[in-house]
């Protein structure tokens, strides 16, 4: 037996984890040479194989090679990384070249120069080899784009847009061209309501207007100059006047018109008029006439009155104006003559005489063209007559009313009519009475015909110098005891009369009060009132509640229903069988129960949602179901259901007295889902921010979390980021006031710089150089490169050309971000003679 053994050894290394990845575009246009871009990770050595079948051993250990094929086609190329150690990794992408047939092309036709500029774009791409499939127009400022292949498309912001087209081919190609699109407008500055011009007066068309412009308006009528910017109108009637603006620069036509409107000169007043009156009411016909005046004569100084009526008295023919100014604020005069042939009388004052004495009554005509008749009546106590004056003895005391009938030689006549009072000179004590009713007043009262020529002195000892007058008298003294009352006839009354009345006043049996108590209580409160007065001998004989909120009885006891609480003002009028009226008022405090809860409430998110914000702690609640709820006991418990829930509540006061049921709805709405603008980099200033939803979201954006620098509202908003770092802030809200925020930030990665032309004699060379206003190292392209002396690639550059002549300066930035320009250099073809 024999043993054969063998031993072998394994090397184990620990590996990196090298992982190779490049980048190349899977499918390229434009050029055979390929730039390549390592994205490998934990590799130091690479080498690349490109499979180019014209040249077969093509390889590269370039981190980053550039390689350009023969032909095109379609092409396997293999990176490994790490290829001599023990962790090599292996990658492999296949491009695809094909030849430069896609060429992008389009022209455009522009029409309107008011508002907007309508362009009318047209493709005119072509591909030899494949056939254009995709259009992507761009348009800048705005950052607005356009899918269609031969668009329309509105430019609304004067000077120069810029406007490019991507082609995109069926077989992935895609070329870009740009223009650049002068947009001059005519700004529309006319009136955009219609011009008020009053009757006679005039007014300019168009107070802002370009003085580069030329102005051309029609009808002529009415203007001072129809070739002005902004001609003087003073037409007799409303008009529309068309006016065409040209803009000599651009040769841009704007087309529109004013109106003009001219109020009607209505008449105010009617007709001329006579009339037997001797006042006349005067009015407007027409309504809606503001700051209206009369007067006697067209200046209006001095004015009869203001408003739209006015009482006149017209002795003989008087002309009346009136000025009033319409809606438009334009003045309209009109006038009335009226003929007043009416009896203007004046009657002699009111007189008292003693009975059994002669009294002359008399008129006087206040217009001394008139030739007046008069009749008095009753003619029995006349005993003689002047026609406007008569003798009277009255044979029975108290007023007696005579009236006397003018009537002049038109037929017009007015009747008039005059008091005498005849004092009885018998004896009088028997007419007085007095009571004592709430409190220490007493009520006085005479039925003498003398009672209206009374005056009453109380007697009042801490009021010595009270008086009233009349046949019915009150005063309130201070207290019980016995009072001397003096009452005598006044000063007017030719017959004197002196009577002494004596009051004893007790304590008072007469005092209005009353009750109140509550008799229910839930969303409304009933009150009921009872009389709790003392009557007097004499027995109440009305009662008048009067509550402030307009409610009112005539009863002994009565009720309310009140639905919102209060401080309720009560009064309870009472009048006895004496007369005498007493008022006993309360002011009542009424608290009900406060209670409006949301009909329907939102569990936003899951996050709950109060059901009753503000709720009274002095209150008692019991919401039901408890389901859902923190404590069902609170006055404002929060509600996080799993499904859309009802909730009750019983509110009641701490005494059980009131108690109110409500009830709310809580609602469980559909989470937000939305689709918002990405973070991103530009190189224009403009940009669209958008939020895209299939819900009725309301859309606000903002520059800071806290929504208080708000920049519009939408689910696309147009903004300018004009710096590097532009931070945005989105809310959306659903119907149901749910909400989310959320954010972005766009990076402003454009290529900002200054470089200005220079001025050289002939021979001579120039630096140009271009100053980067921005933070992002860029890079230059000068050109033509035989122009270029020194400093290719750089921002400052020498060039000597032989003739005036424009370098071009193309830059770009690791951003993708590309500025061309042009850099005018002046030679001055001039040389200086030797010495």
């Amino acid at each position: 037996i024999s043993t054969t053994r063998r031993d072998f050894q394994y090397n184990v290394g620990v590996c990196g984890e090298a992982t190779a990845a490049f980048f190349a575009p899977e499918i390229q246009c434009t050029s055979l040479t390929v730039q390549f871009l390592n994205e490998s990770q934990g590799g130091q050595d690479y080498i690349w194989y490109f499979n180019d079948p014209a040249n077969p051993g093509a390889t590269s250990t370039e981190e980053n090679p550039a390689y350009t094929y023969a032909d095109t086609g379609l092409y396997t190329v293999t990176l490994i990384a790490d290829p001599a150690g023990n962790c090599r990794d292996t990658f492999e992408r296949t491009i695809h070249l094909l030849p430069a047939s896609l060429v992008a092309d389009f022209s455009y036709e522009a029409t309107g120069c008011s508002d907007t500029l309508w362009v009318q774009f047209t493709d005119l791409s072509t591909d030899a080899v494949s056939t254009p499939v995709e259009w992507t127009w761009t348009v800048n400022p705005g950052g607005f784009v356009f899918h269609e292949q031969h668009p329309l498309i509105p430019l609304t912001k004067k000077g120069t847009a810029s406007v490019g087209l991507l082609v995109t081919a069926a077989n992935g190609c895609q070329v870009y061209k740009s223009v650049n699109i002068p947009v001059n407008l005519i700004d529309d500055l006319f009136p955009a309501e219609p011009v008020i011009i009053c009757p006679g007066d005039e007014a300019n068309l168009n107070p802002v207007f370009n003085p580069d412009y030329t102005y051309n308006w029609s009808p002529a009528a009415g203007l001072d100059d129809p070739g002005s910017p902004n001609p003087l109108a003073s037409p007799d009637e409303s008009t529309v006047y068309q006016v065409t603006v040209t803009d000599p620069g651009s040769e841009c036509v704007l087309e529109t018109q004013v109106a003009v409107i001219v109020p009607p000169y209505p008449d105010l007043l009617p007709e001329d008029s006579v009339t037997c009156s001797p006042e006349v009411s005067l009015g407007l016909h027409l309504p809606g006439f503001q700051q209206v005046s009369w007067a006697t004569n067209p200046g209006f100084n001095p004015l009869l009155g203001t408003g739209p009526d006015i009482l006149v008295s017209p002795l003989g023919y008087q002309q009346y104006y009136v000025r009033g100014f319409d809606e438009f604020r334009c003045p309209v005069i009109d006038s009335i003559g009226i003929t007043g042939n009416g009896v203007n009388l004046k009657a002699n004052e009111p007189d008292i005489i003693c009975l059994g004495a002669n009294a002359v009554l008399s008129v006087a005509n206040q217009d001394p063209q008139d030739t007046l008749t008069y009749q008095w009546s009753p003619s029995g106590p006349i005993l003689s007559s002047l026609g406007y004056a008569v003798v009277v003895k009255p044979q029975t005391p108290g007023e007696q009313l005579f009236t006397v009938t003018a009537t002049n030689q038109f037929g017009c006549s007015v009747t008039d009519s005059i008091l005498l009072a005849v004092i009885d000179t018998g004896p009088q004590e028997a007419t007085f009475t007095e009571v004592q009713c709430a409190g220490y007043e007493v009520m006085f009262n005479t039925t003498s015909v003398n009672g209206p020529f009374y005056i009453w002195a109380f007697g009042d000892p801490e009021d010595p110098d009270a008086r009233a007058e009349g046949a019915d008298a009150s005063h309130t003294y201070p207290g019980p005891g016995t009072y001397q009352v003096m009452i005598y006839l006044s000063e007017e009354a030719p017959c004197r009369d002196t009577i002494f009345r004596t009051v004893n006043l007790g304590e008072p049996a007469f005092m209005a009060d009353f009750t109140w108590e509550i008799t229910h209580c839930s969303d409304s409160v009933q009150i009921a009132f009872h009389d709790a007065s003392q009557s007097g001998p004499g027995g109440i004989t009305g009662w008048n509640w009067d509550l402030d909120n307009g409610v009112q009885a005539q009863s002994p006891d009565t009720s309310i229903v009140l639905t919102a609480g209060q401080n309720l003002e009560v009064s309870l009028a009472l009048e006895n069988a004496d007369g005498c009226r007493d008022t006993a008022r309360q002011v009542i405090p009424v608290n009900l129960i406060q209670l409006t809860l949301a009909d329907t409430l939102a569990n936003c998110n899951g996050n709950g949602v109060a059901l009753n914000p503000g709720g009274d702690p002095d209150l008692v609640y019991v919401w039901s179901p408890a389901a859902g709820l923190d404590d069902p006991s609170s006055p404002n418990p929060v509600a996080t259901p799993d499904v859309p829930t009802g909730y009750e509540v019983m509110v009641s006061d701490s005494a059980g007295l009131c108690s109110i049921m409500r009830s709310t709805y809580v609602n469980i709405p559909p989470s937000i889902s939305y689709e918002l603008a990405q973070d991103g980099v530009i190189c224009e200033e403009d940009f669209l921010l958008f939020a895209l939803s299939n819900q009725d979201l309301a859309v606000t954006w903002a520059t800071d979390p806290e929504f208080q620098s708000v920049l519009g509202t939408g689910d696309s908003l147009p903004v300018q980021a004009v710096k590097e770092l532009n931070p945005y802030f989105v809310r959306l809200t659903d119907p149901f006031g749910c909400s989310v925020e959320d954010s972005l930030v766009i990076l402003n990665r454009g290529i900002k710089l200054e470089v200005d032309g220079v001025t050289i004699c002939v021979g001579d060379t120039a630096r140009l150089t271009a100053v980067n206003l921005s933070n992002f190292v860029p890079m230059y392209q000068w050109g033509p490169a035989e122009a270029i002396l020194e400093g290719q690639g750089s921002a400052s550059v020498l060039v000597s050309p032989p003739a005036t002549s424009d370098i071009s300066l193309h830059v770009s930035n690791e951003f993708g971000c590309v500025l061309d320009t042009l850099v005018e250099v002046n030679v001055f073809n001039f040389r200086p003679p030797l010495a």
